[in-house]
Formats: structure tokens, C-alpha cells, sequence
């Protein structure tokens, strides 16, 4: 069961290693609207080589897709798998340190919705994270815009993500910018004040070019700092704005 699985997912799910290692050729004939189709491949050392095929009402073979890898067979059957039966992707998003990041779930994860077998932990397929198994029975069921409705709860996640790690940023950004202005403030302060002391006619020009070179660059750190702020803050409301406009969509 588990190489045959192997042949309809393009990737392995449970078969041993030690099985896999005694595989020669493998061949597996199937029928997809009355039409037969058939995975043939070759293993050599533990690595597909193949190609996946159907016959011709009139009896000729054509070939679909070849492959040469693992992840070559895995990307042959997930296009061809999602093709036949009409299915989208799956997205979800799944959340870290830095604003989360988008996961896309195709045949691998949905052809689990096709098969019950062993020890199941969930009623869907066999990945529990991001409530997948909730949207693949709104997908399978064939719930009205289920793919937009799911493609709109990510894309809401995550502006709502993306916002909340940029708050987080700004803050940590706003309170380093405000201590930054306050020691290079003070460094200009003391700068400005040492030129209006200078009135002994002895002091070096080069000792006032200094001075002034001091001036001009504090003066160009605070610029730079008010910059930095005043452009996080333009994108936070940017993207407040993106998720408001969201919300409204998935309503």
C-alpha cells in the first residue's frame, strides 16, 4: 500500500527505508475517466527515474510527464493530481519572530484527504496545523468560493501579522531613535558650545574644522533619525490601512 501511495502522491509517506532500498521497478496502472494511466519507474539507489504515461482511446502511449528525482516525480504528480480533479493549492499562514510567513499546501497534503488508512490523528489528511483539515472538507465539499474565502483569510492574516511585527519594530525602533536623538542632541549641544567658548585667537584652524565637521555630522544623525522614524510610521499606516481594506473583503 505504501509504494502505491508513493506512485499517486510523487512522495513518500510511509514506506521504510529499508524497503525502499530493495525496489528495482515499480508499476502502477490506474484509470482516471475511463482512460488508463500508468507510473513505471526505475530505482536506483533509492531514486525514481520514470515517467508517468496514458493510452490513447486508439491505443497509442503517450507520455505525460518524465522524471529523474525525487523531487522531479513529486512535482510531475502534483501538477498532473491538481490538473485532473480541478484542485487549488491550500494557503495558510504560520507565524515566527519576524511578521509569520505564507504556506502553501498542494497535492502532498490534500491527496491525505483521499485516503484512510492506519492511525488517523485528524478527520482530514494528515496535517493538524493552520485548521487544514477544516478548509479541505470546505474544499472537497464544494462550499461556494471556498478557495477565495481561504485565500482571503491568509492574505487578512497576514497584513494582520505583517502589522503587528512592524508595531513591535516601531516601538523597539522609536525608543531606540529617541535615545540615539537624545546622546547625538547632546553631543551637538556640547559641540555648538564649544565654538561660541573659542575667542582665543590661538586655536588652530584645523582644531575649528574639526569642530565644524563634528557639527555637520550630529546634525546629519539627527536628520537621519527623524527620516528612519518618520518612514516606519507612513508604512504602519499603510498596512492598517491594507487590512481594513481586507476585513471588508472577506465580509
Amino acid at each position: 500500500m505504501e509504494i502505491i501511495l508513493w506512485c499517486l502522491r510523487g512522495e513518500v509517506k510511509g514506506l521504510q527505508e529499508d524497503v525502499r532500498s530493495w525496489l528495482s521497478w515499480v508499476q502502477l496502472t490506474f484509470q482516471l475517466d475511463m482512460r488508463p494511466h500508468t507510473i513505471e519507474f526505475a530505482v536506483n539507489n533509492k531514486q525514481p527515474n520514470g515517467e508517468l504515461k496514458t493510452t490513447r482511446p486508439n491505443g497509442d502511449c503517450e507520455t505525460i510527464a518524465r522524471f529523474s528525482s525525487d523531487e522531479g516525480f513529486a512535482a510531475v504528480m502534483s501538477s498532473f493530481m491538481m490538473n485532473v480533479f480541478d484542485l487549488q493549492p491550500i494557503s495558510s499562514r504560520k507565524n515566527n519572530d519576524v511578521g509569520g510567513s505564507t504556506v502553501i499546501h498542494g497535492w502532498s497534503a490534500l491527496s491525505g484527504a483521499l485516503y484512510f488508512g492506519g492511525e488517523h490523528k485528524s478527520l482530514l489528511g494528515d496535517v493538524l496545523m493552520s485548521g487544514l483539515p477544516g478548509r479541505m472538507l470546505q474544499l472537497y465539499v464544494g462550499m461556494p468560493w471556498a478557495s477565495t474565502l481561504i485565500q482571503s483569510v491568509t492574505a487578512k492574516k497576514e497584513i494582520d501579522q505583517q502589522a503587528a511585527y512592524l508595531a513591535r519594530e516601531h516601538t523597539s525602533l522609536m525608543t531606540l531613535e529617541e535615545k540615539a536623538l537624545v546622546r547625538v542632541s547632546t553631543h551637538l549641544e556640547q559641540a555648538r558650545s564649544d565654538l561660541v567658548k573659542i575667542t582665543d585667537k590661538r586655536v588652530s584652524v584645523s582644531t575649528l574644522d574639526e569642530l565644524m565637521d563634528k557639527v555637520r555630522t550630529l546634525t546629519k544623525q539627527v536628520l537621519d533619525s527623524e527620516h528612519i522614524a518618520a518612514k516606519a510610521l507612513t508604512e504602519m499606516t499603510a498596512l492598517r490601512s491594507s487590512s481594513d481594506g481586507v476585513r471588508i473583503l472577506a465580509l
